[in-house]
């Protein structure tokens, strides 16, 4: 009887310790400058957004759970336009991009950029840019415009 005993005390224990390993996997903690989204079995589709500092409980299979930077991330720009008199102009910028705090800025920042952050779609920088550079004149040197 005392081997029965030691085999239940035994297999209890590794129960246990195979619960608290499986809760400590699925336990997401958010760092200090990013955010967690947590996509999958929510009302509507919405998505759960963890702010910094915070933590949540993955649920296997069920849901999914990435990480968005908060940080500050620097954008080379580059655009080509040219002006009303046809001259060609290399406009070279760096715009400081940020994602705000708020849920619905980190979760609308999540459906643009997560899991591309190195990869920005800037095309849609550019048009606005373009436009600009294409109608704007270029001073002439002596104070005034062409």
């Amino acid at each position: 009887m005392p081997s029965t005993t030691m085999l239940l005390i035994g297999g209890l224990v590794i129960a246990v310790i195979a619960a608290v390993a499986f809760i400590l996997n699925r336990l997401r903690i958010a760092g200090v400058s990013e955010a967690i989204i947590v996509s999958g079995s929510r009302n509507n589709g919405e998505v759960k957004v963890v702010s910094p500092g915070g933590k949540t409980f993955v649920m296997p299979i069920v849901q999914k759970a990435s990480t968005i930077s908060l940080s500050q991330t620097q954008v080379q720009l580059h655009v080509d336009a040219i002006d009303h008199r046809n001259i060609v102009l290399n406009i070279k910028a760096v715009a400081m991009i940020k994602v705000g705090s708020s849920p619905e800025l980190i979760r609308a920042a999540a459906e643009r950029f997560n899991g591309k952050e190195d990869q920005i779609p800037l095309e849609r920088a550019g048009d606005p840019h373009r436009f600009a550079a294409r109608h704007h004149r270029q001073d002439d040197g002596r104070g005034g415009h062409p």
